[in-house]
């Protein structure tokens, strides 16, 4: 449903993080191409593409989109990693107890941070 395409240099950390010039759609900013182009030129834009069900991961601090998708839906997963080590507020919320699977790699997926699982 259209390549994804991500402006190096953008993220929060980069040379190149601006505030392009945006369309305001409904409660949402939107920058078409033109307005990106001001703050990462078209030449610093990375097109990820690839065979049908490929993966693309990428830290969507930067300036990215998805391409135009007109005849099929597109499927997203969004997910966040959190190191144990990590000094930063957990920014989900999780009840305070819930049942782990009984996989453990499962269990470790789903475990809150700075908490040992049991052998």
């Amino acid at each position: 449903a259209g390549p994804f395409t991500y402006a190096r240099g953008t993220h929060f950390k980069g040379p190149l993080r601006g505030e392009p010039p945006f369309t305001l759609e409904g409660h949402v900013q939107r920058s078409d191409d033109s307005q990106m182009a001001v703050v990462a030129p078209p030449e610093k834009w990375l097109t990820g593409t690839g065979r049908r069900g490929m993966v693309i991961f990428a830290d969507t601090r930067g300036y990215h989109k998805g391409g135009l998708a007109r005849t099929n839906d597109r499927i997203m997963y969004n997910c966040m990693f959190t190191s144990p080590a990590s000094q930063v507020r957990e920014m989900m919320k999780r009840p305070e107890e819930f049942p782990m699977p009984a996989d453990r790699e499962q269990a470790l997926a789903l475990t809150p941070p700075r908490r040992m699982l049991r052998a």
